[in-house]
């Protein structure tokens, strides 16, 4: 056997597992040497290697005639015949291959393997770990574990470290966990710098002890329970359920199934919160829901397809950006939420039409909207309008009944002179030498980084104010 692909590997037995692991090597380009007393398993694997071998015995003369001795590595896959395993194992390392591998399926066995000096694998026990933690855990993505009380786990980052930078983070004081790696889109950094500031997708590879790996875990869950309670159920649902409930009279059933939902998802998230605040949530359940005992004893919340609607939560997303974008663009031109305006949203899919004209009286209050007019064109919309881009629509805002020309000119008019005098002053300190030789430099650097800021302002303020008297 030839090494001209790098290294090479032998495989000997070829059950389930080492005809995986044969397979794998394989289609990855590797030279692989696959040896096994089945004839029916050996034409199998030929479709991978034309290195393969009926081998009637393990002999340290049938290997050597095989070629195992020139393998890099050597993975004695054979679990079930303790005997046979230590004995091809044995004669792997009297022949001289660097790295061999023995599977193992119990610890008095992997304790011979790994005396006679072989590193030990345990594939059942691993993958039975594997699984059991990726049942128990929906933080839990992929671990390796090292020892019995340390691991490398792969973790997705929650909302409450997004924007933060890893130093701020400080998980390593407050976990004592490493982080040795950062993936996002199938990017892996393994540079992590203290400034580096987590952003959405990204899973956190960290090495540390397993019971530090779980409280971080704990604290993760904790934050994805306290997010949807703040960001989806009071940032969103509340608010836009408000209009239902206090217009009760117009459409009681609607008021009422609002106030049965708000219950039965405080009701739910309250359980998800006991068992990190147990006194609080008990006190606010017993008045939630007076008619159960006791929250300890109420049956955790379970997931049903019975609840899941498709296609209202694909509607209200999107007026979620649709109010997100109107607000943005209100709070970048400084409009006074008293200052009410007329909302056109241009939208082709009849089905988010239809969605948006049964949220128009609940999202309207939210975006300090006069009107919410759902179209399929721009009939009627002026050419100023103030265009805010959603997914699957387009949000246009007349400009005239956002500002008020005259007093905005009025107010970046003064803006403008403010800025000159600051700018002037900035100018006359650092033209001043007496001030540039003998101030330190730090204060010689901030009066230059003002200068520039405020320059950069002044801009914008013309700009503004070029386009306002344009428009006018």
């Amino acid at each position: 056997m030839r090494k001209n692909r790098g290294t090479a590997y032998g495989v000997i037995g070829l059950g389930r597992f080492g005809t995986a692991l044969a397979i794998a090597l394989a289609q990855a380009g590797k030279e692989v040497i696959a040896i096994d007393r089945s004839e029916e398993k050996i034409k199998n694997i030929r479709r991978y290697t034309d290195y393969a071998f009926v081998a009637e015995n393990l002999s340290m003369e049938t290997l050597k005639e095989i070629g195992i001795q020139n393998c890099d590595v050597a993975i004695i896959c054979i679990g079930e015949k303790v005997d046979v395993s230590i004995l091809t194992t044995m004669s792997a390392i009297e022949l001289g291959v660097p790295h061999v591998i023995a599977k193992a399926t119990s610890e008095e066995q992997g304790a011979v393997l790994k005396k006679i000096g072989a590193e030990v694998v345990y594939p059942e026990r691993d993958m039975a770990l594997r699984l059991g933690k990726k049942l128990v855990s929906d933080n839990f993505l992929d671990f390796v574990s090292l020892s019995n009380s340390v691991e490398i786990r792969q973790i997705p980052v929650g909302k409450m470290l997004i924007g933060k930078s890893v130093q701020e983070s400080d998980i390593r004081r407050k976990y004592k966990l490493n982080i040795i790696a950062i993936e996002n889109e199938n990017q892996t950094n393994i540079e992590i710098l203290p400034d580096y500031h987590f952003q959405t997708g990204d899973i956190i590879v960290v090495i540390g002890k397993t019971e530090n790996m779980d409280k971080f875990e704990l604290g993760i869950a904790v934050q994805k329970v306290y997010d949807f309670i703040w960001d989806e159920f009071c940032d969103w649902y509340i608010e836009l359920v408000k209009y239902r409930i206090y217009h009760s009279d117009e459409n009681y059933k609607s008021a009422n199934a609002a106030l049965w939902t708000l219950k039965t998802v405080l009701g739910n998230a309250l359980k998800m919160l006991h068992p990190f605040m147990p006194f609080v949530t008990e006190e606010i359940y017993s008045a939630l829901v007076p008619e159960e005992k006791s929250l300890m004893m109420s049956d955790w919340p379970q997931f049903s397809e019975d609840w899941c609607y498709a296609d209202a939560e694909n509607i209200t997303d999107h007026m979620k950006e649709v109010i997100r974008g109107v607000r943005n663009a209100r709070a970048e031109m400084n409009v006074p939420p008293s200052r009410k305006a007329k909302v056109y949203v241009v939208c082709e899919d009849e089905k988010l039409c239809e969605g948006f004209e049964e949220l128009t009286t609940c999202a309207c209050p939210l975006m300090s909207a006069s009107e919410l007019a759902v179209q399929a064109d721009k009939a009627g919309i002026a050419d100023d309008a103030v265009s805010i881009v959603v997914p699957d629509a387009s949000v246009y805002v007349p400009l005239e009944e956002l500002i008020d020309f005259e007093q905005e000119i009025e107010r970046l008019t003064k803006e403008e002179e403010k800025l000159t005098k600051e700018i002037n002053r900035a100018k006359g300190m650092l033209s001043n030498e007496k001030f540039v030789s003998k101030a330190p430099q730090a204060k010689v650097d901030e009066e230059k980084a003002k200068l520039e800021k405020y320059t950069q302002m002044m801009e914008q303020v013309k700009e503004r104010l070029e386009a306002l008297k344009a428009g006018r």
